[in-house]
């Protein structure tokens, strides 16, 4: 009970002191208060690169006769075999080695 008694005394005289101690009580100016500068609620990001930009898509193909929906064509590359003949064997799935 003692102890709650002394911090209670304590916390007056230290309040008693800062209040007759402040500037603004005195006669000379009020200090100016202390803020937070000021955070934007979203991030900014810096402009996009329009050069960067991924392509535009490939337009939607028509359906076919039945109605059915087919799949964009493939680009066709007849020049490059998929494996480069490392064994033999071309994208059309024939052995070209005659040995």
């Amino acid at each position: 009970m003692a102890a709650v008694l002394t911090l209670a005394f304590l916390g007056a005289v230290f309040t008693g002191v800062f209040l007759v101690t402040r500037q603004s009580d005195a006669g000379g100016p009020a200090p100016a208060p202390i803020t937070a500068p000021a955070v934007p609620s979203t991030p900014v990001r810096p402009p996009a690169d329009p050069s960067s930009a991924p392509p535009p898509p490939a337009p939607a193909s028509p359906p076919a006769a039945d109605g059915s929906v087919q799949p964009p064509p493939l680009p066709s590359d007849d020049d490059d075999d998929w494996d480069d003949g490392y064994d033999g064997y071309d994208d059309d799935g024939y052995d070209d080695n005659d040995d």
